[in-house]
């Protein structure tokens, strides 16, 4: 792990499973773009240990504040990744993580979480006025658990605005490959041009359920995508 994460960063998630790092790829590093990691262990209802301490397990949440508040000044950008999603944590650490989504939602531009072995999106809104201000994804899992093909999702981002664009799933055909003997990655749908979406946007990811409602066959077409 030493050709991506530096000793700062390493010594923060050996103490404390969190840490942060600038997005990089083979031949570049973006400067102005921050990947935060969170330890959502510390949101986990089922991680009895938190009963000790269940205000901010790690100090996490201040951390990440720091975080934010220090892309902000810097007029970076932020891309926030995790295991469990806000939506199914500790009630608390969730209200406190989506208030933090919500103040620095004008810095953080994707948002992306496991746990659930199946694609689900999320749309957060505002406190007070409700409007959809930002979202975060759950891709499909590598593992056969609960009886799904393992599948994976590969993100395109404008590389300048860091905004997602696409959401392209692959599958791999379990039965198919026991079959045949071969390992042969399959690419299965790109998200927006499923669901006849402009952009990837919070709000038109919120008017997405709307298009469920009135077109049976594309809400058959979700569930199916997603088992």
């Amino acid at each position: 792990w030493k050709d991506w994460i530096d000793e700062e960063s390493l010594e923060l998630f050996r103490k404390y499973g969190y840490f942060h790092l600038k997005l990089r790829d083979l031949s570049e590093e973006f400067s102005n773009v921050r990947v935060i990691t969170l330890n959502t262990q510390a949101s986990n209802d089922l991680n009895w240990n938190l009963l000790s301490s269940l205000n901010d397990p790690g100090n996490q949440l201040k951390w990440l504040e720091e975080q934010l508040r220090e892309i902000e000044s810097t007029d970076e950008i932020a891309i926030i990744i995790g295991h469990i999603p806000p939506d199914v944590a500790l009630t608390e650490w969730s209200i406190r993580y989506k208030a933090l989504v919500e103040r620095f939602q004008h810095v953080i531009r994707f948002q992306g979480f496991g746990h659930v072995h199946q694609e689900e999106f999320n749309v957060v809104r505002g406190a007070f006025d409700f409007k959809p201000i930002s979202s975060y994804h759950q891709a499909g899992s590598l593992t056969t658990f609960t009886g799904k093909n393992p599948s994976f999702r590969i993100m395109d981002f404008d590389k300048e605005t860091m905004l997602p664009l696409r959401m392209h799933t692959y599958f791999l055909n379990i039965t198919k490959a026991n079959s045949e003997g071969t390992i042969q990655w399959e690419h299965a749908y790109e998200f927006s041009e499923a669901y006849g979406l402009d952009d990837l946007s919070p709000s038109a990811l919120s008017a997405l359920p709307d298009k469920f409602f009135e077109d049976p066959q594309l809400a058959v077409k979700y569930l199916k995508a997603r088992a």
